[in-house]
C-alpha cells in the first residue's frame, strides 16, 4: 500500500532523514520504533505532506505521491493522527469530528452516518458530544483524535505516539482499539516510543536511529533481537507474549 524509497528530508541545514526506505502492505500494522529525535515523527510528516522530501520517492497504491499537499493526501486515503492529539480545544466534540470529514466531499447524511460509527466505537465521546474538546481528559482527547482521523475514511492510518502521556490502562485500551481497526481491514503505520506496546500489536517493525533505518523484521524477530532488547525493551519484555 505504501512504499518509501531512499527518502531524505532536512530541517534547514540539518538532515533529518537519510535514505529512508520502508513499506507497509495492505492490512498490516507496521511500527517505527526509536529514541526521541530519531526521525519517527519526521517520517510521518514527510509522508503526510507536512514536510517536503528533499529526494526519494513515496508511492501509495499505484500513485507516486511524493510532496503532495496534505489535503490531497487525505482525499487519496492517508490520515495522520499527530503526536499530542492536537484537538481543536475551543470546539465541541461533534464539531471536531465534522472537521475530520472536511476534505472528503461527503454529504451531510454520510457525515452523520460516520459520526454514528465513531460514537458506537467510543461511547464516551457521544456522552460528551457537546462538550468542548479542550475540557476532555487526555484519554478522551486521544479517542477524539483517533475518531476524527477515522472520519476521513482512510485506507492508511498513521498514528504518532497514541499512548503518550496516558495512564497505562487507557494506553492499553487505545492500543487494543488500533488492533481492532486492523481486524476491520484498516492498514496502520504506528510510531510509538513504547516499543513493547507497539510490537505487541504490530506485524512488522523498523528501528530508526539518527534518521536511518538500521533494522527491520517481524515483531517477534525484533523482540528477540538482543540489541532491540537492550536499547528499547528493557527487563521483562517477554511478558507481552505470555
Amino acid at each position: 500500500m505504501l512504499r518509501l524509497t531512499s527518502v531524505d528530508a532536512s530541517y534547514g541545514r540539518v538532515r533529518a532523514l537519510r535514505r529512508i526506505s520502508l513499506h507497509v502492505d495492505d492490512g498490516e500494522i507496521v511500527t517505527l520504533i526509536g529514541a526521541n529525535g530519531a526521525g519517527k515523527t519526521t517520517t510521518l510528516a514527510v509522508i503526510s505532506g507536512l514536510m517536503p522530501a528533499a529526494s526519494g520517492t513515496i508511492t501509495f497504491g499505484e500513485q507516486t505521491v511524493t510532496n503532495w499537499g496534505p489535503s490531497r493526501l487525505v482525499r487519496a486515503g492517508i490520515c495522520h493522527v499527530p503526536e499530542g492529539r492536537q484537538v481543536f480545544g475551543s470546539l465541541s466534540v461533534a464539531d471536531n469530528l465534522q472537521l475530520g470529514a472536511y476534505s472528503t466531499g461527503l454529504s451531510r447524511q454520510e457525515i452523520r452516518a460516520l459520526m454514528r460509527e465513531q460514537f458506537e466505537r467510543f461511547p464516551r465521546l457521544e456522552e460528551r458530544r457537546t462538550q468542548l474538546a479542550g475540557s476532555l481528559s487526555g484519554g478522551e482527547q486521544q479517542m477524539l483524535a483517533l475518531a476524527r482521523g477515522l472520519m476521513s475514511r482512510p485506507k492508511l492510518l498513521m498514528l504518532d505516539e497514541p499512548s503518550l502521556g496516558l495512564a497505562p490502562i487507557i494506553a492499553h485500551q487505545v492500543m487494543a482499539e488500533v488492533q481492532k481497526l486492523r481486524e476491520e481491514g484498516l492498514t496502520v503505520l504506528l510510531v510509538e516510543q513504547n516499543a513493547r506496546a507497539a510490537l505487541r500489536i504490530a506485524d512488522r517493525g523498523y528501528v530508526i536511529e539518527t534518521g536511518r533505518i538500521v533494522l527491520e523484521g517481524s515483531a517477534r524477530d525484533l523482540l528477540d533481537n538482543p540489541e532491540v532488547q537492550r536499547a528499547y525493551l528493557g527487563k521483562g519484555y517477554r511478558e507481552i507474549w505470555e
